[in-house]
């Protein structure tokens, strides 16, 4: 079912269509659509491995934004990237039993 959205910016309209057909809430559904995206990104293509990265790092960011306000950018850039690295692998853990 998430085989539709492309390989950039997922549209919004076919996010709401999935998120009511498998009834989602909106972390869920974008929590899968992150996973279809990884499953999709060519690791050797560095242009979608980027646009791949900032678009996970955006909603960490928004998520995490209250607990990030007192540090610094190094500390804010280094603190995403650690969350980065850990939802990438815990999505290749969760698509690997699949």
């Amino acid at each position: 079912a998430f085989d539709a959205l492309g390989g950039g910016a997922a549209d919004a309209s076919a996010l709401r269509a999935l998120q009511k057909r498998f009834k989602l809430s909106r972390r869920q559904t974008r929590r899968c659509v992150e996973m279809a995206l990884l499953r999709k990104t060519d690791g050797r293509n560095q242009d979608d491995a980027r646009r791949y990265r900032l678009f996970v790092k955006q909603r960490i960011y928004a998520q995490n934004s209250d607990s990030l306000q007192g540090l610094d950018d190094d500390e804010k850039k280094t603190k995403i990237a650690e969350s980065y690295a850990a939802v990438v692998d815990d999505y290749r853990r969760i698509l690997s039993l699949l």
